[in-house]
């Protein structure tokens, strides 16, 4: 884990989201998934 993807890790367990990473073919597929405390903007 680089830095980035520690301080990424770090600043969306701060507000309780949940970042989703798998490999598919063509690298790798991330899928943010929010709280419902979240607002939409």
């Amino acid at each position: 884990m680089n830095l980035t993807a520690f301080g990424q890790a770090v600043t969306l367990k701060e507000y309780e989201h949940t970042l989703l990473k798998r490999r598919a073919k063509l690298g790798i597929q991330t899928s943010l998934r929010l709280n419902d405390g979240c607002n939409a903007d």
